[in-house]
């Protein structure tokens, strides 16, 4: 309920001390009231941030943040019917040119500043006593005051799926990229040495979310001998929508360079792939399938779309990335590599890049290299969440922001073996507060949803297309 009473909360005290509300409020004889607000609300903003972080264990904190954000929405609607009521007054006024014909009826009508001043007076009122009772509240919590700290910095975490890599980027996958590339060039030998009826077979790449599966499969694809050995190579992102019309044209547009017109009849498509890959040795990859329901993977879905493939030289192959076993086995693999956790070693090369930007700065700071060793074990070999950490940390250099992200009660939730959600949420709590709805409103959105260069959405004043 609380997340975002920070970022409402400054655009309240934003809107008390602009210097357009504090002439209108003076125009009204309200000033002396809303600077008492104003004066308590600034009491209480500098605790939201800690109080934020801490309503995961307290949920008492999480009612009294749901509380204050009430009142901050209400004081809000109140500052805006405030510059309301001045506009129409002005427009009135200027409407009617000052005449005494036009005073008296705005007297006698609903805009009398008599009776508005009144009115607004007993909501003044009425607020105050609310935030007052919150203010008072305040003090049942162990809260410490923050003015922003490591959280006001924004973090990038921008992830695309495309078969471009830089490998001087990736660290500590050499030996699981070796052991792909041997099971697809052995693979299609043996399977040249025998008969054969499909010509068609899939390697599947299994692991958790963030463990390196589709930069592993970049690695593969990019690799000079993986280029020589195979006719074509394609690349597609699955997603969690297994939608073989919508994949065969993704399949036809990787592979001709050229996309299928909207109009066209899947039969056409169908035929355009058949005849992209007839007799040809290629390398599709299948980038993060799912097996929900009806929507994912399913047995009949594979064989329909294997059999369009099949029209393939013999020794063609399908690499597959997926968090899911039964994805790999639903998919018939003949293949499973399961990727596992980096090393600690690499875990400390990878913060290391990520986390300095020049090779061999960290050695001027041995007092945050101790810090980093203990943030990367608690990353447990996730490459994401590490270069997610290493990221947010990349413009600090003062010692308690790296000790307060390994020390955050975030990493003693309770966690699944496959959960890295604990490294994620410091970096989302690491965005700026304005960016925080704009990040939530993303997640309306599906996975792998494009954004039109027109779309915008409106956030507490922000435009969600400003970010993208």
């Amino acid at each position: 309920m609380g997340q975002f009473v920070y970022t409402i909360a400054e655009n309240v005290m934003n809107g008390l001390a602009s210097y357009a509300y504090q002439e209108i409020c003076l125009a009204w004889g309200v000033t002396d009231e809303l600077n008492k607000l104003k004066d308590t609300f600034s009491s209480i903003k500098l605790v939201i941030l800690d109080a934020e972080e801490k309503q995961r264990k307290e949920l008492r904190l999480s009612q009294w943040l749901g509380k204050l954000k009430d009142v901050c929405y209400d004081v809000d609607d109140m500052l805006n019917d405030f510059a309301f009521k001045e506009l129409q007054m002005q427009m009135l006024i200027l409407r009617g040119r000052g005449s005494i014909k036009e005073q008296v009826r705005i007297f006698f009508s609903g805009w009398n500043p008599v009776v508005f001043n009144f009115k607004m007076g007993h909501r003044i009122k009425e607020i105050r006593e609310r935030l007052d009772v919150i203010a008072i509240e305040k003090s049942q919590f162990p809260l410490v005051e923050r003015a922003g700290d490591w959280q006001s910095q924004s973090v990038p975490t921008e992830r695309e799926t495309h078969s471009f890599v830089q490998a001087y980027d990736v660290i500590g996958r050499e030996d699981d990229k070796k052991q792909i590339i041997i099971h697809i060039l052995n693979l299609t030998l043996k399977e040249k040495s025998r008969d054969v009826q499909e010509n068609v077979s899939v390697i599947s790449i299994t692991g958790l979310g963030g463990i390196g599966k589709t930069t592993l499969v970049k690695l593969v694809y990019n690799d000079h001998r993986v280029v020589k050995h195979f006719d074509m190579r394609m690349w597609v992102c699955v997603s969690d929508h297994f939608d073989n019309k919508r994949l065969v044209r993704e399949i036809v547009a990787s592979a001709t360079n050229q996309n299928c017109g909207d109009q066209e009849s899947f039969d056409r498509v169908q035929k355009k792939l058949q005849s992209a890959l007839k007799d040809k040795q290629f390398l599709l990859v299948l980038d993060d399938v799912w097996d929900k329901g009806q929507i994912g993977v399913t047995t009949a879905k594979w064989i329909d779309l294997k059999a369009l493939l099949n029209v393939g030289a013999n020794g063609s192959k399908v690499i597959v990335t997926t968090r899911s076993e039964s994805v790999a086995s639903i998919m018939d693999s003949v293949c499973v590599h399961q990727l596992r956790g980096l090393p600690h070693e690499s875990c400390m090369s990878l913060f290391i890049k990520r986390a300095f930007d020049r090779k061999g700065e960290e050695q001027r700071y041995p007092h945050l290299m101790e810090i980093a060793h203990g943030i990367a074990k608690k990353c447990e070999g996730v490459p994401l969440a590490v270069t997610t950490m290493g990221s947010l940390l990349c413009l600090k250099r003062e010692k308690h922001f790296w000790s307060e992200v390994r020390d955050n009660d975030i990493w003693r939730l309770p966690q699944g073996n496959d959960d890295i959600l604990p490294a994620l949420k410091l970096s989302y709590d690491a965005l700026s507060s304005y960016l925080k709805p704009c990040f939530a409103i993303c997640s309306l959105f599906p996975k792998d949803y494009v954004f039109r260069s027109r779309f915008s959405v409106v956030v507490d004043g922000t435009r969600l297309h400003s970010i993208l």
